[in-house]
């Protein structure tokens, strides 16, 4: 856990705090807290929209933000097709939904509505490449964490896994949706975290 700024210092203050007293409500709020990660980058270029004095997102944002959900509604399908027969930049586009980490939503998002509107074969293709690189992956990431609670597990150490695949499997019901963590996020005590090093594990305290 990263502890370098003082709004990350305090949030995951709050985080150890919550998970020792009230798991059960943690578990609750993971879902709203991974919600509110989602939508950051979303939010920071409406910012930086509105300060250029363009408050309008264009047609390329718009799709994102309608496709990068998991179960889109007949409203979302319409709209998204609506967009995409208006105009999009598929180049941004998909550039885009890569570096905000919602490729395999978007893509799921997008073959459903594929019969309904033209959607260039490169798009896809290159959204379906990417999704399988995340397949493979988060499943070798998913696989390691699954050792490491394994082994936390048998020394009766207590851990909570933040973020990552299985918050991603809680919330999407697929361990890729959110793409790949950079790092694996467990909370732990403080004198527990020597069975990670035995791991030859890199810390970030």
């Amino acid at each position: 856990i990263r502890l370098d700024h003082p709004v990350s210092q305090t949030m995951n203050a709050a985080i150890a705090k919550l998970s020792l007293c009230s798991p059960r409500t943690l578990i609750f709020l993971s879902r709203y807290i991974n919600m509110i990660i989602e939508w950051r980058w979303f939010a920071q270029k409406i910012n930086r929209r509105l300060r250029s004095g363009n408050p309008l997102l264009s047609n390329t944002e718009e799709l994102i933000l309608a496709c990068a959900r998991k179960n889109p509604d007949e409203a979302l399908k319409k709209k998204s097709a609506d967009i995409i027969k208006d105009g999009v930049d598929w180049e941004c586009f998909c550039a885009c939904v890569m570096k905000a980490g919602v490729t395999v939503l978007v893509y799921e998002s997008l073959k459903k509505i594929e019969g309904d509107v033209r959607i260039p074969r490169s798009v896809l293709d290159r959204l379906k490449a990417g999704c399988l690189y995340l397949f493979s992956e988060t499943a070798s990431q998913h696989k390691e964490v699954v050792e490491l609670l394994k082994l936390f597990a048998g020394e009766k150490i207590p851990v909570v896994p933040l973020k990552g695949s299985f918050l991603s499997r809680r919330i999407y019901g697929d361990i890729s949706a959110r793409g790949v963590s950079a790092d694996i996020d467990l909370l732990i005590h403080e004198k527990d975290k020597e069975i990670l090093i035995q791991q030859g594990c890199d810390l970030l305290v």
